[in-house]
């Protein structure tokens, strides 16, 4: 059901409390039926799990906490993270800054999070956004700028001025990602919505839907507020996150539970 902005925000941080969450995207959006604590715990590795919470920690002042920003070893699993590689890189969250350390950590004010994205930049990687609420549990996907690339040129989906893409991760109870998920995209993207496949750079389209990885990647999305709406192995149900904020060559990356 689609409503106004303020109200969308209004009504996420509510329901939102019920899941120990904060709220959707700049633009405010909706999530899913799942709590976060349904979501794995980002970790090192080729997937979720072994490592530490993230947003779980407080920093040295007031309202400062403790996020991760994933450097990717295989773009199709959003939560297997280089275990080092990821220092220097610039996260902004509303008007608070922070810089990476190796392992990607950073500590930053959140007072001014409320309705905002994560927003992590470098040289050589591309813009990763990431709605605040999903910050304490599924941390910050970043892709080096060459591996997307590789993406890119392997599927023909090139990149074009004013458009973005949008790259969820589906998972059951328990974050075992979900086989077999197919997604649409409001509006629609100048190019087919992709699945993870055989390999980091090879993806699939179709009714097939997700691999191994639970991974759809919808590029080529105009700039703006878009809705993603990812449906079961029978085509039944479909969630996903809605008014989230898609920037010009960024990615924005957000959970779906099933």
């Amino acid at each position: 059901m689609k409503i106004g902005a303020a109200r969308m925000l209004r009504a996420y941080n509510g329901a939102m409390k019920l899941f120990g969450w904060a709220v959707l995207a700049s633009l405010a959006g909706c999530m899913t039926s799942g709590s976060g604590d349904d979501y794995p715990v980002l970790g090192v590795g080729g997937g979720g799990g072994g490592g530490s919470s993230n947003g779980s920690g407080s920093g040295s002042g007031s309202g400062t906490v403790m996020y991760k920003a994933c450097l990717l070893l295989d773009t199709r699993v959003l939560t297997g993270c280089a275990p080092t590689g990821a220092g220097g890189m610039m996260v902004t969250l509303g008007s608070a800054s922070a810089v990476t350390m190796d392992d990607g950590t950073f500590s930053i004010d959140t007072s001014t999070g409320m309705g905002s994205n994560f927003v992590v930049t470098s040289t050589n990687t591309v813009t990763s956004v990431l709605p605040f609420g999903y910050g304490s549990s599924f941390g910050i996907p970043v892709i080096k700028t060459a591996d997307y690339t590789d993406m890119q040129n392997t599927m023909g989906a090139l990149p074009v001025a004013g458009q973005g893409a949008i790259m969820v991760a589906v998972f059951v109870s328990g974050g075992t990602p979900y086989v077999g998920a197919t997604a649409t995209t409001t509006p629609a993207g100048i190019y087919e919505v992709f699945y993870d496949g055989v390999n980091p750079t090879t993806w699939n389209t179709g009714s097939g839907g997700t691999g191994t990885y639970g991974t759809i990647w919808a590029p080529g999305i105009a700039t703006g507020p878009s809705v993603m709406t990812v449906y079961d192995v029978g085509m039944t149900t479909g969630n996903g996150p809605s008014g989230i904020a898609v920037m010009d060559g960024a990615i924005t990356f957000a959970p779906v539970m099933k």
